[in-house]
C-alpha cells in the first residue's frame, strides 16, 4: 500500500454513535465480507479484529496448516471514540 491509499465511507444508521462505533470495530469479522477478493486469507478461514487506538492495526489472523498467522492489514491513523455511553439496549 502506498503512503497516498485511502478510503472513507459514510454510512446513516438509526442507532447512537456510541452503539455504532462499538459494533463497526469490535464486530468487524461478522460484517466484512468473506472469500479471495476480501480477505488476505484468500478461502482460508480468518478473523479480523481492530487492536484500538491511533498506530492499532486491522489484522486477519489466517488458520494455515502450520498454525494461526496473523496479517497486517491497515494501519489506524484516526480512532474517535464517542464519548456518549453506549446504550443498555432496554426500553
Amino acid at each position: 500500500m502506498s503512503s497516498g491509499d485511502g478510503a472513507t465511507v459514510t454510512v446513516f444508521v438509526a442507532v447512537s454513535p456510541a452503539d455504532a462505533f462499538a459494533v463497526f470495530t469490535e464486530e468487524v469479522d461478522r460484517r466484512w465480507r468473506h472469500g479471495p477478493r476480501y480477505r488476505v486469507g484468500s478461502r482460508r478461514p480468518g478473523r479480523l479484529a481492530f487492536s484500538p487506538g491511533v498506530g492499532g492495526r486491522l489484522t486477519e489472523t489466517v488458520d494455515l496448516r502450520s498454525g494461526p498467522r496473523t496479517f497486517v492489514v491497515g494501519t489506524i491513523t484516526a480512532w474517535s471514540r464517542p464519548s456518549a455511553p453506549r446504550s443498555s439496549g432496554a426500553a
